[in-house]
This record gives structure tokens, sequence and C-alpha cells, in this order.
């Protein structure tokens, strides 16, 4: 077993809004920051829009590249993480992705597994996955809300077929409470990319709700730990 700890304490750490042409979604915030806090703590927080009225949530993906080492085909995110007060009643979404780019040894064309999640704050507390298409599905699981101001443990239980070139999320933990996700959710095709092969990509993206944003209200949590597991 590999283990990559604390990512929310290490350097390279970037971020990207819609306005960058990454295709984030949404509209910019007014205003948005990764603070390293007293360790192992790392702030993330945005406010607002600069495009109030227009009906999209403010969003910020902040994301860290690490390499991909030796493994069995599967790897789990280990999450500590503290949701303010303000994400409570402003949030939109918390969106925890891992992207993975491996190249095949025959073709040397690099595939791109998108293990995405998110947790539907505006819809319920629904818990849902990425398609092939990176477009949101509803895995039929909801968690109920996690309370503000308290720690929370999140693990997520990934795999990926470098030979089938498919993947999924298995399942996830919440402060000790397992959610097996549907079979029908597994097995999902991979796609080819034109990215750097070889590296692992960690996302932690935010989403206000549009009212929210509208009202130029914020949005916070601390991450306490942030591992990645390699099987």
């Amino acid at each position: 077993m590999t283990s990559d700890p604390n990512l929310q304490m290490q350097l390279g750490w970037k971020d990207h809004v819609e306005s960058d042409g990454s295709n984030v979604g949404g509209c910019d915030p007014a205003s948005y920051l990764r603070e390293q806090q007293f360790p192992p703590a790392a702030q993330f927080y945005l406010q607002g829009t600069t495009q109030k009225g227009k009906g999209l949530c403010p969003t910020v993906e902040w994301y860290i590249e690490r390499q991909i080492p030796a493994n069995s085909g599967a790897v789990s995110i280990v999450l500590d993480e503290m949701i303010g007060y303000d994400t409570f009643s402003n949030g939109h979404a918390l969106e925890r992705d891992l992207i993975l780019l491996i190249a095949d040894a025959a073709t040397k064309k690099t595939w791109k597994y998108n293990l995405s999640f998110d947790i539907y704050i505006e819809g319920g507390w629904k818990l849902r996955v990425s398609d092939a298409k990176g477009d949101w599905v509803d895995t039929g699981l909801s968690c109920g809300p996690l309370a503000a101001g308290i720690c929370h443990h999140i693990e997520l239980f990934h795999a990926f077929d470098v030979t089938k070139k498919t993947f999924g999320t298995k399942a996830v933990a919440i402060d000790g409470v397992l959610y097996l996700i549907p079979a029908q959710f597994q097995g999902i095709a991979a796609e080819e990319t034109n990215w750097t092969a070889g590296l692992a990509i960690l996302q932690v993206q935010q989403e206000m709700t549009a009212k929210a944003g509208d009202a130029g209200l914020a949005m916070s949590q601390e991450l306490l730990r942030a591992d990645l597991v390699w099987p």
C-alpha cells in the first residue's frame, strides 16, 4: 500500500474559475482564496459573484497534481473536513474529484478516468457520481445534513481497470456510515484525452447556490486531512 498523505498542506495547489476557460461551470465569485491555517488545516473560501442576477452558481475548483504510483487498480481518498455555517446555509454542492490520466501501454494513448463525486446540498444532501460524459447522476443515496462546525470523516473508494478502460466509485463512508454505490454506476467508460499521462489530480470544488451568490454571501470550509491511498 502506498499513501500520499496530507495533500491539503502541500505546495502546488492551483485553481480554476469559469472565466479562465476551464469549464468548471457556474460563474466567477467576487473573491476566493485557499489559505494555510495552523497545521494541518487549509481553508477554502469564496464569496458572492461578479455576475449578479444571472442565476448562476459561484464556483471555484482548487486542484493539486500528484504522480500515480504502481497500484492494484484501486485508490481511496481520505478526508477530514469541517464545513462552515455559511456553507451549510449557502452551499450548492461540495465536490471532491480524482482525475486519473493513464497511458495505454500498447497504443501510448492517454485515457482519462473521471472519478468525480459530490454531496448535492441544495438537492437534499444527495450523493452523486459522474457518468462517462462527466455529467452528474443521482445514486439514489443521501447522507442527511452534515453539521457545521465539527469535523467530518469522509472516505471515497474508487476502482479502475486500465485493460477494460473503465472505472467507478464503489462506496463512500461518511462519519462511519458506509454507502454502497449501486452496480449500474460501475464500469463507466474512460475517455481518450490529450492531457499529460501519469498524473492523479485531486480536485476540491465548492459551489454556492445562485440565490446566495446574488446576495453576496460566503461559503467556507477547512480541510484537515486529504490523503490518497493506493492499495
